[in-house]
């Protein structure tokens, strides 16, 4: 079926009913809601898809089609009484009505469709739904009465009246991320008891900031979304508009009615991006009240240099392996470290073997790397390896007062990044994804590790969404379950996605496990002896797994995101 956002109706809807078999213990009824295209709109297809120049090349609607898996929900006689879901375009499902009401009709609702699962309140007899998510399906919010009362038999038909509206966004400046707008209506409540009222029982207002996000922009630097109505809003009233890693204000606002079409645009415009030389663009919630960007790769220690120097690795993929590792040589490069080695002496307890180069175990082989119960981070943060000055990631060293551009996670942030914080995105059936085992360039040279995704992810969602993109198992294990070519990393990388490759661990000059097992330092002491790190594998996998000092291991620095 069609949906004809405008000044006038969605389309036609038949609705028939037949008795469902006796022997279910209820009374309820079957109904079904044919749907098709109409005449002028087009064909029918994915609701993600917006036509501008719906109703014959006029502006005069845009069209949103339904696609399978959106619902109707069923009012009669005041209350829910079931719901509809569209299946190769009919709606069926049942319903549960008791007895006929003399002059009742039925009422269809469309509540944000797929993915926009309402609150239903009994007690009250209303439905709440939150369409702040667009960039994967476009919201409709929807209604219609039967044309006849409902008295157990016959066929009915309603015309869905739309009570959102489309409106067109101009953004200024290129941002391949989606774009956000915060201070605008994104939940709508509806009053089952009361449908016959001249709003039909509907009511917007904001949750939270009032966040909607919309998909990326096109090649005109357009985007377009489905909103609820609002009142007119001045210049940044209510918050401000954005994409991820950009910051901006939103210009006023003209009133937004409902069944509106805005061709003409509101105009957003963004400021330059506020990522840190090196970073990734994503952010990465690591508390309640923290976010972080990751690094852009492993922390290496080029030591073969003329002049020594600290860098990330130029891909997030790349490691060292046994390339130049499998040596105690001062001029040995480095990605796998023991804990502790920053390199700077000038710290508080020092530590037998603090050079990055070292593999050494003596003259304590079980703790050469600290002799007290401190975290790296602790005092003056000199342990901590992003305490040096790291030449891709700003070139900038810690200062005297123990300021650090970059830093190494603690075992309760990494804890945190695995297992609690929330993305709100749903990928390959599981929601708040935050990370999956995955190889990645299985068009050339194939590498194992974790995708993490970060907080509020525009990427692909399924498997169907993107080219060279194949998912497995999100937030458990599935050895290496996700694949991805090159091109589909890079547009998983492009929407700010984290890959911690498999790069192994190191016990004196050995290297061993590359590309079956993860090791990944945090920043936090377990004993005397030990210290807690990040460990995944296709079998396993901890973010609070812990292992001797000497041990070397990948490091991924993280810095604040403001």
């Amino acid at each position: 079926m069609i949906v004809m956002a405008g000044l006038l109706l969605l389309g036609l809807a038949q609705c028939k009913k037949e008795q469902t078999p006796a022997g279910t213990g209820t009374e309820g009824v079957r109904i079904t809601l044919n749907v098709g295209p109409s005449a002028g709109s087009g064909t029918n297809g994915s609701r993600v898809v917006v036509d501008p120049t719906g109703n014959n090349g006029e502006f005069d609607y845009a069209t949103v089609n339904y696609e399978n898996g959106d619902i109707i929900y069923v009012g009669y006689n005041g209350a829910c009484v079931g719901s509809l879901t569209c299946q190769d375009n009919t709606f069926s499902g049942e319903v549960n009505i008791t007895e006929t009401v003399a002059g009742e009709h039925l009422h269809f609702y469309l509540l944000g469709g797929k993915g926009f699962t309402p609150v239903i309140d009994e007690t009250n007899n209303t439905a709440t739904v939150n369409i702040s998510e667009q960039a994967t399906n476009y919201p409709v919010i929807s209604y219609a009465p039967s044309k006849e009362a409902y008295n157990g038999a016959g066929s009915y038909t309603a015309k869905l009246m739309n009570k959102c509206s489309i409106v067109k966004f101009n953004v200024t400046t290129p941002s391949t991320a989606a774009i956000c707008i915060t201070g605008m209506n994104n939940k709508v409540t509806v009053n089952f008891a009361d449908p016959t009222a001249e709003d039909n029982g509907f009511s917007y207002d904001m949750d939270g900031d009032g966040l909607i996000t919309m998909p990326a922009k096109d090649e005109n630097n357009v985007t377009w979304a489905i909103v609820l109505p609002q009142d007119e809003l001045a210049a940044g009233e209510e918050g401000s508009a954005y994409t991820e890693g950009y910051t901006g204000t939103r210009p006023a606002m003209e009133a937004i009615e409902m069944n509106k079409f805005l061709a003409d645009g509101i105009a957003l415009t963004v400021n330059t991006p506020a990522v840190p030389e090196g970073a990734i663009n994503g952010k990465f919630s690591v508390s309640a009240t923290e976010q972080v960007y990751f690094s852009k790769g492993n922390l290496q220690y080029i030591g073969s240099a003329t002049t020594p120097y600290w860098k990330f690795a130029d891909n997030q993929w790349d490691y060292l392996g046994n390339n130049g590792q499998d040596s105690d040589s001062e001029t040995a490069n480095r990605d796998l470290f023991g804990w502790g080695t920053s390199g700077i002496h000038d710290y508080t307890p020092i530590a037998t073997c603090w050079q990055p180069w070292s593999t050494s175990k003596l003259p304590n082989q079980y703790n050469p790397y600290g002799s007290t119960n401190t975290n790296l981070n602790s005092e003056s943060g000199k342990a901590d390896w992003g305490y040096n000055a790291i030449s891709n990631g700003g070139n900038q060293a810690g200062d005297i007062s123990g300021r650090i551009a970059w830093r190494t996670l603690t075992k309760d942030e990494w804890v945190y990044l695995f297992n609690t914080r929330q993305t709100g995105k749903t990928v390959n059936g599981t929601s708040n994804a935050r990370y999956t085992e995955a190889t990645i360039n299985t068009d050339g040279s194939s590498v194992n590790g974790i995708i993490l995704f970060p907080d509020g992810y525009s990427g692909p969602t399924s498997s169907t969404d993107g080219d060279g993109i194949t998912f497995g198992a999100i937030n458990n294990l599935s050895a290496w379950g996700t694949k991805c070519t090159s091109a589909g990393w890079q547009t998983l990388e492009a929407a700010g996605c984290v890959f911690l490759p498999a790069a192994g661990d190191r016990s004196g000059t050995l290297v061993d496990s590359s590309g079956s097992n993860g090791n990944y330092w945090s920043s936090t002491y377990s004993n005397l002896t030990t210290a807690y790190s990040l460990f995944f594998s296709s079998y396993s996998d901890s973010p609070e797994s812990d292992g001797r000092r000497y041990f070397g291991r990948s490091v991924r620095l993280a810095c604040p995101a403001e």
